[in-house]
């Protein structure tokens, strides 16, 4: 299953990836914090899911206008 992966916080995007990396149903196609990437993945890469943080104080922008962005796409 190819995922997105957006989080801002480092320790958790490298958690999300070693549980991937113990699967084999389980690819990140990319991962993420920047608002501007993050519409232009989920666009072009069409995943098959997404995890997502709401909370993005790193990175740009939250999850939440990401999901409004991406409803209005």
């Amino acid at each position: 299953m190819p995922l997105l992966l957006i989080e801002d916080d480092i320790a958790d995007c490298i958690k999300f990836k070693d549980c991937a990396n113990n699967r084999t149903d389980i690819i990140f196609f990319k991962m993420t914090g920047s608002y501007s990437e993050k519409l232009k993945y989920a666009q072009t890469l069409i995943p098959d899911g997404i995890i997502l943080g709401l909370e993005l104080h790193n990175g740009t922008g939250s999850g939440f206008q990401f999901l409004y962005n991406l409803k209005n796409v």
